[in-house]
């Protein structure tokens, strides 16, 4: 999948000028939960040296501005405000209070910056839905399956996004893991950017 193939036209189309971010932001395995709970920090790894455990694995819409920033070290899932909630809240929200001896795994179903770079409600949806048609939802169900493991919890925590009906970003991603994989290793969760307030750490998201 060519990332600036697909947005080259819509940013012509909309008449800004940026630099568009090609790099892929990548998966990665940041520690044991409830390392992390106590640390409140990650440990960030290649995907592949995920212990050989069943593991927690958290799916994110896309990558923003801080997953990019150069001060923060290479590219990057869940950096800034979205980690810091992932760190200190994980082990509060409904269904994941016991998973502290599971590995994390954090996932963006799309790895390329679709806000790109500007306020998320500019472009990020827009643009999310094109790369997802445009070779993104094949990608993603290609990197699952090979990072699934059989007694893995997947937690579809996507951001609604401002589009609306069967448009949601989080709504396209899960109907995607649905068919791929067993729907009692399935969960809905809100974005962590939301977990610092209780009510969003125990909110299950409607499919409907």
């Amino acid at each position: 999948m060519n990332f600036k193939s697909i947005v080259r036209p819509l940013v012509k189309e909309i008449e800004i000028e940026i630099e568009i971010e090609s790099r892929p932001c990548p998966d990665q395995y940041v520690g044991l939960v409830g390392e992390i709970r106590d640390e409140k920090k990650f440990s960030r790894k290649p995907i592949s040296s995920r212990p050989d455990k069943p593991a927690l694995i958290l799916i994110l819409e896309s990558p923003h501005i801080k997953e990019f920033d150069e001060k923060l070290g290479s590219p990057g899932p869940a950096k800034g405000p979205t980690g810091t909630n992932i760190a200190k809240y994980i082990t509060e929200v409904y269904g994941l209070e016991n998973a502290y001896e599971m590995p994390l795994l954090l996932i963006n179903a799309v790895q390329y910056q679709c806000s790109l770079g500007k306020p998320t409600k500019e472009h990020r949806d827009e643009v999310f839905q094109k790369t997802w048609e445009g070779g993104g939802r094949s990608d993603f169900v290609d990197r699952m399956s090979k990072i699934y493991q059989k007694g893995d919890i997947l937690v579809c925590a996507c951001t609604k996004g401002n589009l609306s009906g069967g448009n949601e970003l989080r709504r396209l991603v899960y109907l995607e893991l649905l068919k791929a994989f067993p729907q009692d290793a399935l969960l809905r969760r809100c974005h962590p950017t939301t977990w610092n307030i209780p009510s969003r750490r125990v909110l299950v998201w409607d499919i409907n």
